[in-house]
């Protein structure tokens, strides 16, 4: 799979998934970086424990903007999607690494909001 592939399959997994399905798509030392967490999220034990918690408020996504940056062994892909959960409706902007078949890194943070 390719890295929008690969995506497409974690939004999926977000969507209709068990937190140990999202878990297979990530490096064993993936870190995560997002605003719901104080720290980075990183290692299998954490990775499983903020999944568990995500899931459990019935999220749901949809990408609105997603480029990748193919290197010679990885790829970067920003974008930008819509959340949809329990609490509300988020818009999120992202950015993940992914290498040999795996999220190695992945950031989130509220999208900004436009200027001017």
């Amino acid at each position: 799979m390719d890295s929008l592939q690969i995506l497409e399959v974690w939004k999926e997994n977000i969507c209709n998934g068990t937190a140990e399905q999202i878990r297979d798509l990530y490096d064993p030392n993936a870190v995560i970086f997002t605003e719901g967490a104080e720290d980075e999220i990183k290692g299998e034990v954490d990775l499983l424990r903020y999944l568990d918690w995500y899931v459990n408020k019935d999220p749901c996504l949809e990408f609105t903007n997603l480029e990748a940056i193919n290197l010679e062994d990885s790829s970067i892909v920003n974008g930008l999607f819509t959340m949809n959960n329990m609490e509300g409706v988020f818009y999120k902007r992202c950015t993940f690494v992914i290498a040999k078949g795996k999220i190695i890194t992945e950031h989130t943070s509220f999208a900004p909001q436009k200027v001017g």
